[in-house]
């Protein structure tokens, strides 16, 4: 039975021990099994969810630290694993290779390990977010092409070593960061929900494969930790604010930021500029209210912060190439956007 167990030094007790079935993570075909785990320990709160499709298991954690915790983690699984940092640092070392893993906000990697036993260090944090897609090696392997740049993982697969497909973890781009809300905000159930998932997981994993292809060899960032993390204060401002409008100057104000930092630092972590960002979750968040919802293009243009219906209606063409109707009416062909590069 494969397995996975959590502790703390500072509690006896385990604060997570999973059991899962040989080579699969849930037996019951076409359907996905969730489960939530929630603790409370001397360094802080914590929630974990966990969805389970076979060879796909998704996990999100939500954890409040008020201090830096020392975590063991043990595991017997054979994994490959899609790791997101979505905010705040840690770093991991495994007994068994030696290997060390370190992220900070906004970072991710694949990684693989054919058993873990590791030693790890969540950093002080009152808003720490991870995201991850554990993956069979099966069902990992069926998307691992023969580009020169995998060369090295697909060995260390062969033999069953430790490693990380990036030399260097990577930003976390917007595409990434709409593709996992979509994966854990999705209304859909049973086999809908699971096709869903698993769809959204390949499209995932695609950008991950087309991110490390064009930055093979690259570092993150070059920005120094303050900065990364004003980035991500405004970044969170305007996730929390969509329906809102403020300006650079403003935004780099409450950050304590100036405008041409907050403009350079902003694209060259996300990918994207602080508006285009912006108006990215708008436009996702205008469709979703008009296909889930079923509001109006009238109470959709007010609930993200248009005044104006009909200037609601040509941003929302701009953006996705066709019209609020036309998506209503069932014709509508667009995905992420146009204009998504910002």
């Amino acid at each position: 039975m494969d397995s996975f167990r959590m502790h703390s030094s500072d509690l006896e007790d385990i604060l997570i021990d999973a059991q899962y079935p040989l080579r699969s993570f849930n037996t019951a075909q076409n359907q996905v099994q969730e489960r939530q785990f929630q603790f409370t320990a001397p360094f802080g709160k914590a929630f974990y969810k966990e969805l389970c499709l076979g060879d796909v298991n998704i996990g999100y954690g939500d954890m409040s630290l008020s201090r830096n915790a020392a975590i063991s983690i043990e595991s017997n699984m054979e994994i490959v694993r899609m790791q997101f940092a979505l905010n705040g640092d840690s770093i991991g070392h495994d007994k068994y290779s030696g290997q060390h893993f370190q992220f900070t906000s906004n970072q991710h990697n694949i990684v693989y390990c054919c058993g873990y036993d590791g030693d790890n260090q969540w950093m002080k944090n009152k808003n720490m977010q991870v995201f991850h897609v554990t993956l069979s090696r099966s069902f990992f392997e069926k998307y691992l092409f023969g580009h020169s740049a995998f060369d090295y993982f697909q060995r260390q697969l062969n033999t069953n070593s430790t490693a990380q497909l990036s030399q260097h973890n990577q930003r976390i781009s917007p595409a990434m960061h709409l593709i996992i809300r979509e994966i854990l905000q999705t209304q859909r159930t049973d086999f809908h929900k699971r096709m869903f998932v698993e769809a959204k997981v390949i499209e995932l994993l695609m950008l991950q494969f087309e991110q490390f292809i064009e930055n093979q060899g690259q570092r993150a960032y070059s920005l120094n930790k303050i900065d990364v993390e004003r980035m991500w204060e405004v970044k969170e401002i305007i996730s929390n604010n969509v329906h809102d409008t403020s300006s650079l100057i403003n935004l780099a104000k409450q950050v304590g930021t100036n405008e041409f930092t907050l403009k350079k630092g902003f694209k060259e972590i996300f990918g994207i500029t602080v508006f285009g960002y912006w108006q990215q979750l708008k436009m996702n968040e205008a469709k979703r209210l008009l296909l889930d919802y079923k509001l109006t293009v009238s109470e959709v243009s007010a609930e993200i912060g248009y005044k104006n219906p009909r200037h609601f209606s040509t941003a929302f063409k701009k953006y996705f190439g066709q019209s609020p109707s036309q998506l209503t009416n069932g014709k509508f062909r667009g995905g992420i956007g146009v204009q998504g590069a910002g």
